[in-house]
C-alpha cells in the first residue's frame, strides 16, 4: 500500500523571533568569570561560572549548578579594564539547563556607568 503524499501536510513555517527587538536593553558578548552567592537554610552557597553576555539590566551566565527562577542572589564579577569586582544583587529570571539569566536589582550609578563604558568595547550578542 502506498501513501498518498498529497494529503500529508507540511509543518507550518515559522519565522524566528528576533529577541533583540523585544528586549529592554541591548546585550553584548562578554566572557568573564562570575561568582554567584545565595543563602539557603542559613548557609551560604557559592556557584562559579562564566558570564556569556552583559546588558544594562542584567547578564547571562553558565553556572556549575542550577538555581530556581525568581531566587535573589549576589553576583560578583570584574569588568574588563577594571581592578575592582562589582557586587550586585540580582534575581534569576530564566534558566535553561545550566544557563541562567539574571536581572540586576540594585545598580549604583557608578556601576551602570562602568557597564555602559564596557559595552562600548564589546560586540553585540545575537
Amino acid at each position: 500500500m502506498t501513501r498518498d503524499k498529497s494529503t500529508t501536510a507540511a509543518p507550518p513555517k515559522t519565522t524566528p523571533i528576533d529577541w533583540r527587538r523585544h528586549r529592554r536593553y541591548s546585550r553584548y558578548k562578554l566572557d568573564i568569570r562570575v561568582t554567584v552567592t545565595r543563602e539557603s537554610g542559613g548557609r551560604k552557597e557559592v556557584l562559579n561560572g562564566r558570564c556569556r553576555h552583559l546588558g544594562e539590566g542584567g547578564l547571562g551566565a553558565i553556572l556549575a549548578g542550577e538555581l530556581p527562577a525568581d531566587e535573589v542572589v549576589g553576583l560578583e564579577f570584574t569588568l574588563p579594564g577594571h581592578s575592582q569586582a562589582m557586587h550586585i544583587r540580582a534575581a534569576v529570571r530564566q534558566r535553561h539547563g545550566f544557563h541562567h539569566g539574571f536581572e540586576f536589582l540594585t545598580l549604583a550609578s557608578s556601576e551602570l556607568e562602568a557597564i555602559r563604558k564596557a559595552q562600548k568595547a564589546l560586540p553585540p550578542a545575537e
